[in-house]
């Protein structure tokens, strides 16, 4: 039976590895949200060819693409991380795909700005600012509180472990999307992009998280304390 000992180290690293998993889960959780009212009301509009099936109605397709909600949920979390997409992200109005090939790069492939082409101001700018925000808020928290968890003597060491949630999410996101039945967004940049924002914003929550609570006691206090 292994010692508590050695078993310390391990638990203490799935500890802190938890804190980005749990806030990709709440990026997950909301990029589920968005992605899915976009893609039902399209398709109860019917307006989502890619899943119609011949014979069956709007309010068919509608109960259909729960099926494809982890799929949803993957493929937005791509697009709130500046992930490329190529082919069906979101659903645009039948009469506006040709407007998003037009804003597409050569190669076919776009990120969630170019969607503003091809979808009304108040349905593309609500979208975008929650789904950047969630981005941006998520791995700002994963850093606080790997940071919060770890400890560090000083910011730079606190801000370091922040930055492991850009690891964490680029790994897991990557091996998401490569489990998805109908993967929209490129594998590469969905791990660059989870890496960098997952970097930047977790090293800045990590920043914030330098305090007392972190530090740990000063040698003038461990003695007297």
């Amino acid at each position: 039976m292994p010692s508590p000992a050695r078993t310390a180290p391990l638990a203490r690293a799935l500890q802190i590895v938890a804190k980005p998993l749990l806030a990709l889960g709440a990026l997950l959780a909301v990029s589920a949200v968005v992605g899915f009212l976009h893609v039902e009301v399209q398709a109860i509009r019917g307006q989502d060819q890619a899943l119609q099936i011949a014979g069956r109605s709007e309010l068919g397709t509608a109960f259909e693409e729960v099926l494809f909600l982890p799929d949803i949920a993957v493929n937005t979390a791509g697009l709130a991380v500046l992930a490329k997409f190529k082919g069906r992200a979101l659903p645009v109005d039948d009469d506006q795909q040709s407007d998003l090939d037009k804003s597409l790069g050569s190669d076919g492939e776009g990120r969630i700005f170019d969607l503003s082409s091809s979808l009304p101001i108040y349905v593309f700018l609500p979208e975008l600012l929650i789904l950047l925000g969630a981005a941006l808020l998520t791995a700002l928290y994963a850093g606080y509180a790997t940071a919060r968890s770890a400890g560090g003597p000083n910011q730079l060491v606190s801000a370091g472990w922040g930055a492991l949630t850009g690891i964490v999410w680029a790994i897991a996101l990557a091996i998401l999307r490569a489990m998805s039945f109908v993967p929209s967004t490129t594998g590469d940049s969905v791990f660059a992009g989870a890496l960098l924002i997952g970097t930047l914003a977790g090293a800045a929550g990590g920043f914030l998280a330098f305090g007392p609570a972190t530090r740990g006691p000063s040698p003038d206090e461990a003695v007297h304390g």
